[in-house]
This record gives C-alpha cells, structure tokens and sequence, in this order.
C-alpha cells in the first residue's frame, strides 16, 4: 500500500498561498486575446525545449516556435508528438482518457501518445506500450511495477488524498511515478503530462501560461538532489514538495506580474477597448512580438491565399490605433510594434 510520508513545512505553506494569490489575479486580470495566445504559445514552446533536451535531441526553442506558426515543415516527430500530446491534454473535453480516472492504461496512453502520435500507429500498425522488463538502479523492479503504479492511483483517489491540497497530491505522484519508473524512457515527461493533467482536473491549469517543465531543465541539480531525497523505504517526500511548490510559484509569480504589465498597456487597452480586432490583426501582432518585423514578402506564409490588399487593410487599421508604425514605402516596406 503506497503511504508517502510528508510533512508541509512553512516554505511549502507560504508558497502554496503564494499561488493561490498569483492564480486568482491571473485568471481575473482581462488581456487582449492576443497576448493571452502569446503567453500560452511562450509557455508551451518552453515545455516542449525542455522535453527535447531531456530526450537528448538537439531541437531548441526557435525550431519549436517555427514548428507551431507553421513555418517549419520538416521538424522532428518529437515535436510534433509532445506538441499533439500538450494539445490533447489543454483541450481535455471529451476525451475520454483524461476524464475517465487515471490508471496504469492512462501512463501507457501518454508514453504512446508522445513517442508514437496521437494514433499511436505507424506503418507496422498499432504501437503497443508495455511497462520496462529490465532491472534499473534505484528503480522499482520490472515485476513490481505494476502493483506500485496501481497502488499509487489508489492512493490519488483515496479520500486522505482528496482533502489534501491538489499541488502537493501533483507533486507526490509526480516524485513516484520518476521512482518507479514504468517506462525503458521518457519517464519524466509521462510523469509531467500526468501533472499536468491532475492540475487541470483540478481546476489548476493557470490558463496554460506556465512551464513546470522549463523550470526543470533550469534547475537541473536542484531538480535531481530533491527528487532523490524521495528515493528509499522512508518515501518522505517533505523537501521534494519544499522544491516543487518553489518551482510552481516562480513561474506562476513572473506569469502574474507579466499579465499584470499587459493589463496596463495603454495601446492594447486602447485598441481592446475601441476595435475588435480580427484574427488576421492577431495574428499580425502575434508575429511581430515573435520575430520582431513583417515585411510584404512574410504575407503568403502568414496567410496563405489572402490578398496583399486584404492584409495591407488589415495592417492599416493597426497603424491607425498606433499599435503597429510602418518604415519605408511600397514592397520595401517594415511593420513593427509601436
């Protein structure tokens, strides 16, 4: 029976209120649209870097970033499988194995989803995930595997779980689920897209403009000395949770004060408050906060087969909110923000 042992010191306390704090301004604080796809699009290019790198796979942030404003056709499939995965998760209705409970098919699903795509097919049919059959150091045993991840669902749906705070139940089976390691790879990443499922299911998505992933890879040492701590038949997981709630409350804390500064953004106010703006003008700021300029000749990879003249109105209508200044004349011609 999976017992884990923790105690909620007042580091983990004052930052679980931290969060709290920062969750309730993020999702009160009114945006323009556009920046709130901007800072879940920013979020979710960190999470997939990070997966990348900790799958040794030499794919950095601006390839991410092409991949998702399809303007990359020829990524790896890695990308495009944690980037179907992170979408699966985000867009959870109605789908049946992340509203259904969470099980040891729910692992499996997810290990097969970012390593195989969402079909979880290829040419030889469907791909097929079983739990690891080799011996791994400071790991659960192949034959134990499987009674561990039950017990530890078990425990997530037990009623002391369910009166304990959602992040450190998170925190808790994400700790586990990295020592049992069920998988011959990807252990973490599964464990993180479990995570990610329990806070949303929970009502702690943050609006998708977080990266626990990112903060990871930031905080690599950190990350594996605490996760360490958890390792032995004591399963005490106190300073894992002091490390984790930390990581959950930098990155919730600098997504707050961000929000907070585009709130007051007299020019987005501006044009929120006086012009609805249309998905082409979003998607025309979106860029220019990406890459900095547009120019005429990024029209037909932005907005294939529509006009230069449906754009340039577009454009124009930014220009005279004063969101968008203009540089130089007819084709030779540069937008960027104001």
């Amino acid at each position: 029976m999976f017992l884990p042992k923790f105690t909620i010191t007042n580091k983990t306390l004052g930052r679980i209120a931290e969060i709290e704090h920062c969750k309730g301004v993020i999702e009160s604080t009114t945006i323009l649209p556009t920046w709130q796809k901007q800072i879940e699009k920013e979020a979710r290019i960190k999470t997939i870097a990070a997966d990348l790198k900790s799958l040794r796979l030499n794919a950095g942030p601006d390839l991410v970033k092409k991949y998702i404003d399809g303007l990359e056709s020829s990524s790896p499939k890695e990308i495009m499988n944690l980037a179907a995965c992170l979408d699966y998760v985000s867009n959870s209705a109605g789908n049946e194995v992340i509203e259904k409970e969470l099980d040891e098919e729910s692992l499996k699903f997810f290990h097969r989803l970012i390593f195989h795509g969402k079909s979880g097919s290829d040419k030889g049919g469907v791909q097929f995930v079983s739990f690891r059959s080799k011996k791994v150091a400071e790991a659960s045993l192949p034959e134990e595997i499987l009674a561990e991840v039950t017990e530890l669902f078990d425990w997530y749906y037990s009623l002391y779980a369910k009166e304990t705070h959602p992040i450190i139940v998170a925190g808790i089976i994400k700790a586990q689920i990295e020592n049992i390691q069920p998988f011959d790879s990807g252990n973490n990443i599964v464990a993180d897209i479990t995570v990610r499922t329990i806070l949303k299911n929970a009502g702690y998505a943050f609006n998708n403009y977080i990266s626990l992933e990112s903060r990871y890879t930031d905080t690599s040492k950190s990350y594996d000395q605490y996760l360490y701590s958890t390792v032995g038949k004591d399963l005490d997981y106190s300073l894992w949770l002091e490390y984790f709630t930390e990581e959950i409350a930098h990155e919730v804390l600098n997504t707050k004060e961000k929000i907070l500064l585009l709130a007051r953004d007299t020019k987005l106010a501006k044009a929120s408050g006086r012009v609805k703006l249309t998905p082409r003008q979003e998607r025309i700021i979106e860029h220019l906060q990406d890459y900095g300029i547009m120019q005429n000749k990024d029209f037909p990879k932005l907005f294939p087969g529509v006009s230069e003249d449906s754009i340039l109105r577009d454009i124009k209508v930014l220009l005279n909110q004063g969101i968008v200044v203009k540089t130089g004349s007819t084709k030779s011609s540069m937008y960027e923000l104001s």
